[in-house]
């Protein structure tokens, strides 16, 4: 799994974290944060359709799985 971007959201005060996979197989991954967020949702690339994801370490980690060759874009607050 690479880091591809992690950017300001287009609209509002969320961070926006991509990654990809550059496998043939699907990957799991995870963001860990030093000081915890309240909020994760998976993205389109666009920032829309969003999934809330589970916070794990009392906010501090998001776990998340990426199929092959996939951008994983993740937003949070």
């Amino acid at each position: 799994m690479k880091r591809a971007a992690v950017k300001p959201a287009q609209a509002g005060s969320p961070m926006v974290l991509r990654c990809y996979n550059a496998g043939g197989r699907k990957a799991a991954g995870a963001w860990r944060f030093g000081d915890g967020i309240k909020n994760a949702h998976r993205v389109r690339a666009d920032e829309r359709e969003s999934v809330a994801l589970v916070l794990e370490q009392r906010g501090r980690a998001v776990r998340f799985v990426a199929e092959p060759h996939e951008i994983v874009t993740i937003l949070v607050t």
